[in-house]
């Protein structure tokens, strides 16, 4: 087929592409010759955020995550710009535990989830003396694959809250957490609710 104006070219610089996103590569510029792909759904949407590679629209295993849907000439007309999620509206309650606590040292703070010293006055300082310390004013902020997460961490895709179960997997894009139902990304995150 061949549509009438062009979605926004490819670029190795996005790292959020999804399931229905479309994109177009050029493919000669004299005479302009413009290529459109479509993310493909799951299981192979996570490919669409492999790029620099041959997993790239157009090149070798580019079909693993995009489908061709044919050639387009022209340029769409601009629509309306997507509302961002405003920030400081999303919060939890995140939890370090720490090890070698202060023998009778009290709780930094009274966010539930902190305690004292699991050692008592008169113990041995070591390993084995823990305590726990609780913020509740996290930000649940989106999804970034640069973010080291651990257990717990939550992130957001729209208003949508995901914790993650998988500290290891959770980092690595084609785990990310999506909209989507199924997915691969219920291997590393589960849905935790909405942000308000």
């Amino acid at each position: 087929s061949n549509p009438s104006g062009c979605p926004q070219e490819f670029s190795t610089s996005v790292n959020d592409y999804e399931a229905g996103d479309v994109v177009s590569i050029t493919v000669s510029t004299s005479p302009e010759r413009k290529i459109v792909y479509e993310c493909r759904g799951w299981p192979n949407s996570g490919y669409c955020n492999q790029q620099g590679t041959s997993l790239d629209p157009g090149k070798t295993y580019g079909y693993l995550g995009w489908t061709l849907k044919g050639a387009c000439t022209g340029s769409l007309a601009p629509s309306s710009a997507p509302q961002m999620y405003p920030a400081g509206q999303c919060f939890y309650t995140k939890c370090y535990t720490a090890t070698n606590c202060s023998p009778g040292s009290l709780a930094e703070n009274s966010v539930s989830g902190s305690n004292a010293c699991s050692c008592g006055n008169g113990d041995t300082a070591g390993t084995s003396c823990t305590q726990t310390t609780c913020d509740d004013g996290v930000e649940v902020t989106g999804y970034s694959s640069s973010v080291t997460y651990v257990s717990g961490d939550i992130v957001r895709m729209g208003s949508q809250k995901f914790t993650c179960n998988v500290p290891g997997w959770c980092n690595q894009g084609a785990y990310k957490p999506e909209l989507e139902e199924d997915g691969i990304w219920k291997q590393a995150w589960s849905k935790s609710g909405n942000c308000p």
